[in-house]
């Protein structure tokens, strides 16, 4: 993560993404559409951890003992109730008529070669959903990703290898594990509503699944996986409105301790008690030595002689995610996509960070390349592409999520100022001082105005080059 300013996205940008086979699944009513506008994330210092982890500064170091992981959302968003995955109940508004669902995504090593999801949990993730809110990354991730439903095949050996996200740890929000509530404060009504505080438990927090043969871990949900029972707080605020979720995780065996309240432990890879993302790497880093084949060893191997202690400084994770409501009623699928987050773009085709002239072509030319064929459901050549199937089938180039790909969607795109690295509609000497400022904060994207992934003079000379000029 970078500066506060690149931890923002831009409020009131939720839309309904439905998943449902003919896309017309009912949603909750009143469901507030999950809308992400900040995600932070850094070295805690809880003051007294055992009594209140939420409480506590900033811990700048390295190798702090905590983590703290938040989450802002637009409104007024609810726990998580279960979706009747196993052997839960469907009682998606167990907690209130507007729950939360997604995935946040955490690469600690800052490896995209390493991590992970496969199978059915991958096709659930980001980079096989991004697609759905016309959203592309704009890293070498973007090859990586599905830009169409066609291309959701659960094979990990065929291309795009959306599996290989580069994710470590993600905090779940999936509705796939019984949530029980921890404290609410005072509060008895059995619903997060306006000011409320509530501390709910389950399994939040998981190391990725594709190290799970890798893994000697036990005591989690199943052998391998690295998941422990966490604590969520959810606190609404009703001067900004706004709903903010809260994890404090030890990063070292000394964090778990203080969390617990007791003496360290050792690492003893047992998930059920005090656990740790030390313990966790530990693991991986032990079982990228042993011989690994298919998956798991291109997921694990780089792990390899690496040091654990390398990769707990949260100043340098990278974070993606992806949110979403559910239906009224059991559907074939599980989620409403609403809303996303990360260095990523909608409309940035061809992933340049940028978006140019080049992007509407590139729209232009699928319109062109489909309109009529086989792959048009209306089969006339009329400038309209039309899916088959809406809500089971989406394009990336959809960008209104209207089920086809035509003018709406043409004129969806709004075109970069280039070198408005402020994003104030006007390219001068302020975006100079934003960019200098933001020097060496390769996270930051909007500073990148030649988008080429770093920060450096190179931004800055093309600022200059382009002040002046008019903006579109």
């Amino acid at each position: 993560m970078g500066s506060s300013e690149c931890e923002f996205d831009p409020a009131g940008d939720a839309v309904i993404r439905r998943t449902d086979p003919g896309a017309d699944g009912v949603l909750g009513v009143g469901a507030v559409l999950p809308d992400i506008v900040r995600v932070s994330v850094e070295g805690w210092s809880p003051i007294a951890p055992a009594v209140d982890p939420y409480t506590g500064i900033e811990n700048p170091s390295q190798t702090p003992d905590f983590v703290r992981l938040e989450l802002v959302f637009d409104g007024l968003v609810n726990p998580p109730g279960t979706l009747g995955l196993g052997a839960t109940p469907f009682e998606p508004f167990a907690f209130g008529p507007s729950p939360v669902y997604g995935f946040v995504e955490i690469d600690v090593d800052r490896n995209r070669d390493t991590g992970g999801e496969l199978g059915g949990a991958a096709a659930l993730r980001v980079l096989a959903t991004l697609a759905r809110l016309g959203e592309i990354p704009s890293s070498s991730l973007s090859s990586r990703m599905a830009f169409n439903s066609g291309e959701i095949d659960s094979n990990f050996n065929t291309q795009p290898q959306y599996e290989r996200s580069g994710q470590d740890f993600s905090l779940n929000l999936c509705g796939c594990f019984n949530v029980s509530v921890v404290d609410t404060f005072g509060d008895v009504d059995g619903s997060f509503d306006t000011d409320d505080m509530w501390v709910v438990r389950g399994r939040f927090f998981q190391r990725a699944t594709g190290y799970e043969e890798a893994s000697a871990a036990f005591g989690g949900s199943f052998f391998g996986l690295y998941d422990p029972r966490v604590d969520l707080r959810f606190r609404h605020d009703s001067q900004s409105d706004e709903t903010t979720v809260t994890l404090v995780y030890p990063l070292t065996m000394q964090g778990a301790a203080d969390l617990a309240g007791e003496p360290v432990q050792v690492i003893d890879l047992d998930v059920a008690n005090h656990n740790s993302m030390i313990e966790a790497l530990d693991d991986i880093v032990i079982g990228a030595g042993f011989p690994l084949f298919g998956p798991v060893a291109t997921l694990t191997s780089e792990w390899a002689n690496q040091d654990p202690i390398d990769s707990i400084d949260p100043t340098r994770w990278r974070i993606n995610a992806v949110f979403a409501t559910t239906y009224a009623n059991i559907e074939p699928t599980l989620y409403v996509w609403t809303d996303a987050f990360g260095d990523i773009r909608a409309g940035d085709f061809d992933a340049s960070g940028l978006i140019t002239q080049s992007d509407v072509d590139d729209l232009n030319s699928e319109i062109a390349s489909l309109d009529g064929s086989i792959s048009d459901a209306d089969g006339v050549t009329n400038g309209v592409v039309q899916f088959w199937n809406p809500g089971t089938d989406f394009s990336v180039f959809d960008l209104d999520g209207s089920g086809a790909i035509g003018a709406p969607d043409v004129a969806a795109i709004s075109l970069d100022c280039l070198g408005d690295a402020n994003l104030d509609g006007t390219v001068d000497v302020n975006d100079i001082s934003f960019v200098l400022f933001r020097l060496g904060d390769a996270d930051c994207s909007s500073a990148d105005v030649n988008a080429d992934e770093a920060l450096d003079v190179n931004d800055i000379s093309f600022v200059l080059f382009r002040l002046g000029n008019a903006c579109p």
